[in-house]
């Protein structure tokens, strides 16, 4: 688990724990329509859709980073985006529509993808509990979520249906570990949600990641790979969410 103190101002002498590992997204009251953001390049605008299913109402936080968790909204790295409004309070069980755009400050690729990260953050009240929790020691837990954004020139069009077609993976080693060079051919991102290698039964897992566009990437095995004529299943995630998955002979 990673987290860290942050401060915040009005919240007093409250501990503000800032969680931000995946497996507690569903303690989020503050979720978001969708699980990935493509922001195409002729595009002035894009409408990101947030809602709050609790009883409660939220502060909201948003800001972008470029690879690095430890950003934050006081960040002041030249990412090329906006969002409007930046932070904003959500009622209990009411939507927010949160407007990014583009603000052309730093060219980016023409060729190819590039990728961002948009934030937010779920803020509670500081008086959450009521009455029954006045005088008490309180803990405030301050809820991250952080979602790919997309940047994709325009003249690129969409990724294929089939992407794993287009995908090459060759078998590698390093000593005593073995691996598979999975090669990206496409202009865009390959989200690898999965790699498995489908040996004599057995199935020895690689910790998956993504392949940039118009590159290569070796993912490594968990443990030692039998000798023998091995597959290797990937599994990738589509524009629209979905799992797609394609053996590979090695």
């Amino acid at each position: 688990m990673t987290a860290r103190n942050v401060v915040l101002p009005g919240i007093g002498a409250a501990l503000l724990v800032l969680l931000v590992m995946a497996s507690f997204s569903a303690w989020a009251s503050v979720t978001m329509t969708g699980t990935r953001i493509i922001y195409r390049s002729d595009a002035r605008s894009v409408d990101v859709q947030l809602a709050n299913r609790g009883n409660v109402p939220y502060i909201v936080q948003t800001w972008f980073d470029e690879g690095d968790m430890n950003d934050g909204p006081e960040s002041k790295r030249n990412i090329p985006f906006v969002v409007s409004p930046a932070s904003f309070r959500i009622a209990p069980n009411a939507g927010q529509v949160a407007r990014i755009s583009y603000t052309r400050s730093r060219a980016l690729p023409e060729d190819r993808e590039s990728i961002f990260y948009f934030n937010f953050q779920q803020i509670p009240p500081s008086n959450v509990g009521g009455d029954a929790a006045a005088g008490q020691n309180k803990m405030l837990v301050v809820l991250r979520n952080r979602v790919k954004l997309f940047f994709r020139p325009s003249q690129l069009g969409n990724p294929p249906t089939n992407v794993l077609s287009t995908v090459k993976v060759t078998a590698t080693r390093e000593g005593q570990r073995s691996g598979v060079v999975v090669s990206n051919t496409l202009p865009f991102y390959l989200n690898v949600s999965k790699i498995v290698l489908n040996a004599s039964g057995t199935a020895i897992p690689a910790t998956a990641d993504m392949v940039a566009p118009l590159s290569q990437r070796t993912f490594w095995f968990t443990r030692a790979v039998p000798s023998g004529r091995n597959t290797v299943t990937v599994t990738i995630i589509s524009d629209q969410g979905a799992r797609l998955s394609a053996d590979f002979p090695l």
